[in-house]
């Protein structure tokens, strides 16, 4: 018997007994990447784009002429690519995050040739991060305070 039940954009599949999450987007699932991708963004894409808009920046609207997807949102972290009723998950490489920043505070997006890359292994979905290592003894390490870089698209949950 299968059954799903969603919580906070996690899909829960019972399949005889066994639970698997599944995350979702906008009610599709959410895969990663495979394989690595190189989109060349043109001026007519920067000349229909738009601020702060991860569906309609210069690299979403190259990215929807170049793979014809049928939707493209490109955040700073991840970029999703929905093809054939699911999200295909990038990692939105530096490069590409200088020129989203650039180009939302208003400055130009250079044309050129963009990678997308797929989630390295340790950053696959469903993959548990942390250390096995034992508890460390001792004062607590201290920490610096996280920046969080400002007047640019808001984010999506990193899945």
């Amino acid at each position: 018997m299968v059954t799903t039940k969603s919580i906070f954009g996690k899909k829960i599949i019972k399949i005889s007994g066994m639970d698997k999450k599944v995350n979702t987007l906008d009610g599709l699932p959410i895969v990663d990447a495979k394989n690595n991708l190189a989109v060349e963004v043109l001026d007519k894409d920067i000349k229909t784009s738009k601020t702060k808009s991860p569906g309609h920046c210069a690299f979403a609207i190259a990215c929807l002429r170049a793979m014809k997807a049928k939707e493209v949102r490109v955040h700073l972290g991840r970029t999703y690519v929905r093809h054939n009723g699911k999200w295909v998950r990038y990692v939105t490489p530096v490069r590409l995050q200088k020129e989203i920043v650039a180009f939302d505070r208003g400055g130009s997006f250079e044309p050129g040739t963009y990678n997308l890359y797929a989630p390295q292994p340790t950053k696959l979905l469903g993959k548990k991060n942390g250390s096995v290592s034992p508890k460390r003894n001792g004062p607590p390490k201290k920490t610096t305070g996280y920046h969080f870089t400002g007047n640019v698209r808001e984010g999506v949950a990193h899945y």
